[in-house]
């Protein structure tokens, strides 16, 4: 295997590896030639994103990544937000892996990364809106779902019971609030499954306490 070191030029570009649920500033690339023993008509070239502080993401390939934004203009719509978390793959969202909501606001608020929502203006703070999602909620063989919503939010996942259901819907629209501590928003959360009513006005009904 050959490799070659590419150094990128300013403005460095903010990247999202969907795979591994991670972001960062990439300063340069890491191209690899792999070799084939068929010839070297067979072989490919993988472009390994090197990020700021020179680390390098071993397994990922630069073609696999999100563009999210660039260091002169570090902007990010809300929806590109969530379509960054729809991409994840299932084993990568906590309690299996160590993606969540949180992690990610997280990752970009030490990237100096601004979320924009829907409406926001420049000046964080000036923000108040109630943001709706309705969910899809269901039995399937014994277990417990929620999949894709419609609205602003992203819920997802498969669970043993009902309470277990109720416990991770309540645990992700906390980690969207935690991700964005310092904008002023509320969410509201519906379904059309009357079996589920219950269960997802509980949820709305169940405060939840900013960090100080």
């Amino acid at each position: 295997m050959q490799t070659h070191l590419l150094k990128l030029e300013p403005p460095y570009k903010f990247i999202f590896d969907e795979k591994y649920g991670r972001a960062g500033k990439v300063i340069a690339v890491l191209l690899k030639e792999t070799d084939d023993p068929e010839g070297p008509e067979h072989g490919r070239t993988v472009s390994v994103p090197i990020v700021d502080l020179a680390y390098t993401w071993d397994g990922t390939d630069l073609a696999d990544c999100t563009v999210l934004c660039d260091e002169f203009f570090p902007r990010m719509s809300f929806d590109r937000f969530i379509r960054c978390l729809m991409m994840v793959p299932e084993s990568a969202w906590f309690p299996n892996g160590l993606f969540s909501v949180y992690e990610f606001g997280s990752q970009l608020t030490n990237l100096g990364i601004r979320v924009l929502f829907p409406g926001e203006g420049e000046t964080e703070g000036q923000f108040d809106v109630t943001m709706k999602t309705k969910l899809l909620l269901g039995i399937d063989q014994g277990e417990y779902w929620v999949e894709n919503s419609f609205g602003d939010f992203f819920f997802n996942g498969r669970y043993q019971s009902r309470e277990a259901l109720r416990s991770a819907i309540l645990t992700r629209r906390n980690d969207y609030y935690r991700a964005f501590p310092r904008k002023t928003f509320r969410i509201r959360l519906t379904t059309d499954n009357a079996d589920f009513k219950d269960l997802v006005e509980e949820v709305n009904n169940t405060p939840y306490e900013r960090d100080e």
